[in-house]
């Protein structure tokens, strides 16, 4: 099973496609492999943690923000969960981002390439208690929100 395979099985109200994943990603300008975490059993992948810093300004005179980390996403698949997979990812994710000087690491406000709105305790209440138990705060309660545009009249 692939990576993006897993990721649908496992995040599925947020599903992905490989074009997403590589553009997304791995084509990054802030992407290092070393902070993709990804566990394999029997050949297939079961579960990704993603820690990422900015080696790039987001924008023209602005900083890159030395001391933010970010994981941006993290999944573990179904029958993997309850064995402490997830928390060893999101815990190898926290690592690499301090190893490289970070001081604050936040879960999915990663710009420019917005992965989720946040952790979702209805949609995902596993990894919720997750986060919380590796000591991740509310810091605000995001909305997502979309409307397909197609025959929308201007009223």
């Amino acid at each position: 099973m692939s990576l993006v395979e897993a990721w649908n099985r496992s995040l599925t109200a947020d599903p992905t496609t490989a074009g997403w994943f590589r553009d997304c990603v791995l084509l990054d300008p802030n992407f290092d492999p070393d902070g993709l975490r990804v566990a394999v059993a029997d050949g297939q992948v079961v579960g990704c943690a993603y820690g990422v810093r900015r080696l790039t300004p987001l924008a023209p005179g602005t900083d890159l923000e030395p001391e933010s980390g970010w994981i941006p996403f993290f999944f573990v698949a179904p029958e993997q969960r309850g064995r402490g997979l997830g928390r060893r990812l999101v815990d190898e994710a926290v690592t690499f981002l301090t190893a490289q000087g970070r001081v604050k690491v936040d879960f999915a406000s990663y710009t420019p390439n917005y992965v989720l709105p946040g952790a979702d305790p209805e949609t995902y209440p596993e990894g919720f208690r997750l986060l919380q138990a590796a000591g991740f705060q509310t810091l605000y309660s995001p909305v997502a929100m979309d409307r397909s545009l197609v025959g929308y009249v201007t009223p």
